[in-house]
């Protein structure tokens, strides 16, 4: 469970950290705080990834799970950016396929184990 919560939190912040980079250059100021935020977050997304690798045989889980950045990073463009171009339709169905992914890719390996 611990691979889990690891692998959620490196996630969220991976999400904030790549949005973190684009939002640096879209402000003029405190420019050098943001920048010491970005660095931050990788600092603190790679001891995630870290950890959660202790706790599990198979890197695929992790990264899995990493792939959840995907949406941090789009909901803060939705919030920050205020983005709209895009089908809320056909992002969803891409939510629903990379959680059936998941699962799958989960209880496949669960099968090996047994």
């Amino acid at each position: 469970m611990l691979v889990v919560l690891y692998s959620l939190v490196a996630a969220i912040v991976t999400g904030f950290h790549i949005f973190s980079l684009k939002y640096l250059e879209s402000v003029k100021d405190n420019t050098y705080l943001i920048l010491s935020g970005v660095v931050l977050l990788a600092i603190v997304s790679r001891y995630s990834i870290y950890h959660a690798m202790k706790y599990t045989d198979n890197p695929t889980i992790v990264h899995l799970f990493l792939n959840f950045s995907t949406f941090i990073t789009f909901f803060l463009s939705i919030w920050v950016f205020k983005i709209n171009n895009f089908d809320l339709i056909y992002f969803l169905s891409g939510m629903i396929l990379i959680s059936i992914g998941f699962f799958l890719i989960n209880k496949s390996y669960c099968i090996v184990k047994k």
